[in-house]
């Protein structure tokens, strides 16, 4: 739930910068912004879809990983359960609604998925091949920098808990190992 919670505060915060560029940016009439808070959304979501997917086409890089770390995780997980199951104690019509946001917001998901995807299969694949230790040295990096960024984020819901400290000393034991 603190995820969730952290989320949503760092959401508005989002929403804010981009509204406040658009109304700079553009002519600040109140159909205007709620258009441009539309489009910014919607480029946002195009934005972290194709990130999704150049983490999907790297070896040893999540998709997750990278929506936990740009923050809508916890959005995309509940997006995925809503268009399952929705909402348990929801009403029909909450829960059409729910399905409905659901759908929409992984569409825009799925398409900067697509895209970006592709670009990859195109891009990368000629950089794997011309310079493989530098690209995977690049990835490896990137996992290593996102270690503390995971551990802050869920500093609170790892206070208390050290006996699980055993299990990360023989994941990384097994990974040196092999």
């Amino acid at each position: 739930k603190q995820t969730g919670i952290i989320y949503k505060k760092k959401q508005k915060q989002r929403n804010k910068a981009v509204e406040k560029f658009f109304t700079v940016a553009f002519i600040p009439l109140e159909r205007m912004k709620l258009n441009m808070k539309k489009l910014a959304d919607y480029i946002m979501h195009l934005i972290q879809g194709f990130c999704m997917a150049l983490a999907d086409s790297v070896p040893g890089v999540s998709g997750g990983t990278i929506a936990f770390l740009l923050g809508f995780y916890d959005k995309f997980i509940n997006s995925l359960g809503n268009l399952m199951k929705g909402t348990k104690n929801a009403t029909k019509e909450e829960k059409r609604k729910e399905k409905k946001d659901a759908i929409i917001f992984l569409l825009k998901l799925g398409i900067g998925w697509i895209i970006g995807f592709t670009s990859a299969v195109l891009v990368l694949s000629s950089v794997f091949e011309s310079h493989i230790y530098s690209v995977s040295s690049l990835f490896l990096g990137f996992i290593i920098f996102a270690i503390p960024i995971v551990i802050l984020e869920e500093k609170d819901c790892l206070k208390g808990k050290w006996k699980n400290l055993i299990f990360v000393a023989i994941g990384i034991a097994v990974v040196v190992a092999i």
